[in-house]
């Protein structure tokens, strides 16, 4: 089965389909609950996975409100990251890169928000 952990879920839509798993939705409702009080377009994303009999697979949504602008992702303060890598092994899309410092930044393209990095630093060297 396709880990689709952490993508959105048209992405894992396509993969799960081309790989021929019949595909069961369900939701976190706080996320949905707090998305009527916010304004602006959201964008489901897997935030757990689970393979059942019979080739099928269930997936559970959270809803992320569409950033307008890579400045809205979480930043790596390079004068406090100490190279650790915590930040990367943690990250559930791979978004935190080592640079030729040795030190990590995060890829504003590749971040969903989910702050993993910023919950596993040891130093307190990510915030959004």
């Amino acid at each position: 089965m396709p880990d689709v952990l952490a993508m959105p879920l048209d992405k894992a839509r396509s993969l799960l389909a081309a790989a021929g798993y019949e595909i069961e939705i369900m939701r976190t409702e706080n996320a949905y609950k707090d998305a009527g009080s916010v304004k602006g377009r959201f964008i489901a994303y897997i935030v757990r996975q689970i393979e059942l009999p019979g080739k099928k697979v269930q997936l559970t949504l959270t809803l992320k409100r569409e950033r307008r602008c890579s400045e809205m992702a979480f930043k790596i303060n390079a004068e406090t990251c100490i190279g650790c890598g915590a930040c990367a092994a943690n990250c559930p899309v791979g978004a935190p890169k080592e640079t030729e410092e040795g030190k990590y930044a995060i890829t504003a393209e590749e971040c969903v928000d989910c702050g993993a990095c910023a919950a596993n630093c040891p130093v307190g060297a990510i915030d959004q």
